[in-house]
């Protein structure tokens, strides 16, 4: 085979997805969930610092210390640069996303604009960046709320892969109540967000009727 054989192949090959040109690898096929974007993003911080007030404590660096939001954008990019990447750009609203959503839920952070509700990008961006620059943070509250973030994903999407139902983007709450004795138990799913209620494996009247009186 002559060299010119070789440039020709090789510059006629399908261009590399990933935002950085390098050639594609068995590690591009996973699926990148937000869970394990926000592990990363711990991860990171752990290993190369936190900061608050801006994104990056230093933008120039290679790893600069970071933010909660400048974490989650090192674990997609890889790098502090500003990079145009559509599916980058979606993995990182998406992490940001589910983090704003465990500190409204689970730590009580105030929603002053109703971001949660309305899913707007730029609300649950200040969501978090609030958050993270509050005088009394530290960089253990950011990576252990990275980590239950992402654990809290977890939990709710296998729950639904199992067949649980799932009701405004969280798992519904388990309860169980008798019908008749010495019969099973009736399973009913609450959401608390909206109050509603599922009934799992029986629809029967008597039920129905274990499930409307327990609202």
């Amino acid at each position: 085979m002559q060299p010119t054989q070789i440039q020709a192949e090789s510059t006629s090959a399908t261009p590399s997805p990933r935002w950085d040109g390098a050639p594609r690898t068995d590690v591009d096929l996973i699926e990148v969930t937000p869970a394990i974007t926000l592990r990363g993003a711990g991860l990171y911080l752990v290993r190369h610092g936190w900061c608050q007030g801006d994104m990056y404590a230093d933008p120039e660096a290679a790893f600069p210390a970071a933010c909660a939001i400048g974490a989650i954008r090192m674990a997609v990019f890889g790098t502090p640069a500003i990079t145009v990447d559509p599916g980058g750009a979606y993995a990182c609203a998406s992490a940001v996303g589910v983090l704003a959503d465990h500190l409204v839920r689970q730590l009580d952070v105030p929603d002053p604009s109703d971001a949660l509700t309305s899913r707007l990008g730029i609300g649950l961006e200040q969501i978090v960046a609030d958050w993270n620059d509050d005088p009394a943070r530290n960089v253990s509250h950011v990576i252990a709320a990275l980590y239950a973030a992402a654990d809290e994903w977890d939990r709710m999407h296998r729950r639904a892969d199992l067949g649980e139902p799932v009701c405004c983007g969280m798992p519904m709450r388990l309860r169980t109540y008798p019908v008749m004795p010495d019969s099973e138990p009736v399973k009913v799913y609450f959401c608390a967000t909206c109050q509603e209620w599922a009934l799992a494996d029986d629809t029967t009247p008597c039920a129905l009727a274990a499930s409307d009186g327990a609202r």
